[in-house]
């Protein structure tokens, strides 16, 4: 009361004077003057009470702000979480008591800088959408959140690490005893029974108790479901060994079975290491195996959460002699053609004998079921007038060749789109028509580089097929009837065998002989299909030029290069020198690097059985099969690459190559 008193001393004796006036000017009748005085001190009172008021009104949130931040601070000092404050320049302010116990090496002093505390984890985030960082320390697990604290015109950073170990604990147990799903297939095996005869139970066994032996290292229960074929469950935990071997039990499988008498066996595995439910998994786990297959067998393909990733393929899977896949392909395809309205048929971009072939094949099956193929070409596609000419003396391919902008206007609901010779997208000769289709089939013999972003109708994709001409070839013997082919289209068709062949001397098996047996009897001659790949001068003197560029690497791998900047039929003559540098003497596989504009391409080819090209080729974000792969890296020169490519070639034989994680092989 007497602090009251002593703040508003001067105001009270103030008012108390103006009421003495007044009752003086009362008592001495000077009314006037006493009302005069008391209106003065009413009014100097009302003055006095609100300008007290408003500085109370100030006063009252300083004081509360004081108070409140008293009281946050007491309670981050006592906080059993670690707290730090950071300024707008990154440098520490103040820490609690909680950080310092885990700042062994006592590196959060006033002014430090926070990215050289724990690792850089305290510092702000400049995305607020990011996830929280993590740190661990002293067995313990920490969630790291950023507030934004504004001060006096300034403003702070409050990191606070969230103490959450029996929780990170709890989720890191349940996804290590995750359930994973695994199928196991041995590629080929009723093939290559045929040749083991009196052997085959003996070497079913060996595959047998090889695959048991080898799930039980991860308590794994492992069941042959059909014949040669098995599924496992075990614990998610055991995958990054897995991984870390690179599914080394393909190897195994091929070694215990190489004295066999016949081909030694491989196996192709598909991995489901996801959350769901069991038949969630199985399904995950069927598609990684057929994406296994897909690549070409002898490997394993890994789904997890994120991604498929393929591991092995260092062994060289079996050819496949059996027709069943392109019986129910044919099947398939004459069903949809049959209820289609039109057809529309691509290839890849600068097509080849090849992709051009298997399109006038498709063209044929859709003349027999009366329906109007439309192929996509383009007046650019200079390395195809040879073939175009060919078929041009056919009546029915009048008006068959259409460019991708006409075709777009082809698409109905009910039109189908067949592509062939190609399963990437990025090498659609039109991505716009793919995109708008509703109804694809993909025909490919090329190793399928991801999973398509749409349903497909049929997909049809065969690596171990030698070429695009022979998976169509087999197509067209289920469904043709006799005498429906004309005599050039069965040439074209040999001719695309004969390319991606070299002549039959690469990627032939019984099949690929088989589907030239049919064009033979169909009048297709060799001779008149070899003339369609006669090369004009310049182009002579271009092949001549890459072969004089050939220098020896690691005593069996050839390598060339193309001089200066060239274009997309330079890089064609590449592909053509990859393929004659392996009939060079000792020469077990060749890389040919060409600059297209920006961009430098390797063609890639091999011989040998330990040298898959197809891995080399994933060093710069390529692939490809076994014995033939490609690829293209941008905004760089050809010098460049080719010191790139003697490290990846190291990398391979020395075995520390591996797939890229977040890439499938390239087709």
């Amino acid at each position: 009361m007497k602090k009251v008193f002593a703040n508003y001393l001067a105001e009270l004796l103030s008012l108390a004077a103006l009421l003495v006036s007044s009752v003086i000017s009362f008592v001495t009748k000077n009314n006037v003057s006493g009302w005069i005085c008391l209106a003065i001190a009413f009014v100097f009172a009302v003055i006095v009470v609100c300008v007290q008021l408003f500085k109370l009104r100030w006063k009252l949130p300083e004081q509360t702000e004081k108070s409140i931040s008293a009281l946050t601070v007491s309670f981050l000092m006592k906080l059993e979480h670690p707290a730090l404050l950071v300024d707008d320049h990154g440098k520490v302010i103040w820490h609690n008591e909680a950080l310092s116990e885990i700042d062994k090496s006592k590196s959060a002093k006033h002014g430090a800088n926070v990215s050289g505390i724990f690792e850089g984890v305290l510092m702000p985030r400049k995305n607020s959408d990011s996830e929280p960082a993590e740190y661990t320390a002293d067995n313990r697990h920490f969630t790291v959140q950023h507030y934004p604290v504004f001060g006096s015109a300034k403003k702070y950073d409050l990191c606070i690490m969230y103490d959450d170990t029996g929780l990170f604990e709890s989720k890191k147990y349940i996804k290590m005893h995750n359930p994973a799903v695994m199928y196991i297939v041995v590629d080929n095996f009723s093939e290559l029974a045929q040749g083991l005869k009196d052997n085959y139970r003996a070497s079913s066994a060996k595959v047998s108790s090889v695959l048991t032996e080898w799930a039980s290292t991860f308590n794994g229960l492992i069941k042959e479901f059909e014949r040669d074929k098995y599924i496992c469950v075990f614990d998610e935990q055991y995958v990054a060994d897995m991984i870390e071997s690179d599914f080394d039990i393909i190897d195994l499988v091929s070694a215990v079975t190489a004295s066999d008498g016949g081909a030694p066996l491989t196996i192709s595995i598909g991995v489901a290491a996801t959350d769901g439910s069991f038949s969630e998994k199985e399904e995950i786990a069927m598609q990684a195996l057929q994406l296994a297959l897909q690549k070409g067998g002898a490997q394993a393909v890994v789904r997890d959460r994120t991604q498929a990733r393929n591991y092995g393929a260092r062994v060289r899977a079996a050819k496949k002699d059996s027709k069943g896949p392109s019986r129910n392909a044919a099947f398939t395809l004459s069903n949809l053609i049959e209820n289609c309205s039109n057809v529309i048929i691509m290839g890849h971009k600068n097509p080849d004998f090849d992709s051009i072939a298997a399109c006038v094949g498709i063209a044929r099956l859709a003349f027999m079921h009366g329906k109007r193929p439309f192929i996509i070409t383009s007046e650019r596609d200079a390395d195809i007038t040879p073939a175009l000419r060919l078929i041009s003396g056919l009546p029915e391919y009048k008006n068959v060749f259409v460019d991708d902008i006409y075709a777009q206007e082809l698409i109905t609901p009910s039109a189908l789109l067949v592509i062939v010779d190609v399963n990437n997208v990025d090498m659609f000769a039109s991505a716009e028509v793919y995109n708008n289709a509703s109804q694809v089939v993909i025909i490919d013999h090329h190793i399928k580089k991801e999973d398509f972003t749409k349903s497909i109708s049929l997909e049809f994709i065969d690596p171990s097929a030698s070429s695009a001409s022979e998976l169509v070839s087999e197509i067209l013997e289920e469904k043709l009837s006799a005498g429906s082919m004309k005599k050039e289209e069965a040439i074209l068709l040999f001719s695309g065998i004969l390319l991606d062949t070299q002549n039959f001397t690469r990627g032939t098996g019984v099949r690929t002989f088989g589907a030239s047996f049919y064009l033979r009897s169909l009048g297709a001659d060799p001779g008149e299909a070899k003339e369609l790949f006669k090369n004009d001068m310049d182009e002579y003197i271009k092949l001549a030029r890459i072969e004089r560029n050939i220098y020896r690497y690691k005593d069996n791998i050839a390598v060339s290069f193309f001089d200066g900047i060239g274009n997309d039929v330079d890089y064609r003559l590449c592909c053509t020198v990859a393929d004659r540098m392996l009939t060079i003497e000792n020469v077990d596989a060749s890389f040919v690097v060409c600059q297209v504009g920006n961009d430098v391409r390797i063609s890639a080819r091999s011989r040998s059985d330990e040298l898959n090209v197809g891995t080399v080729m994933t060093f710069f974000g390529g692939g490809g099969r076994f014995d033939a792969a490609a690829c293209k890296i941008e905004n760089t020169e050809t010098n460049e690459v080719l010191k790139q490519l003697e490290t990846a070639i190291d990398d391979f034989c020395e075995g520390r190559l591996r797939r890229k994680e977040d890439e499938s092989t390239a087709s």
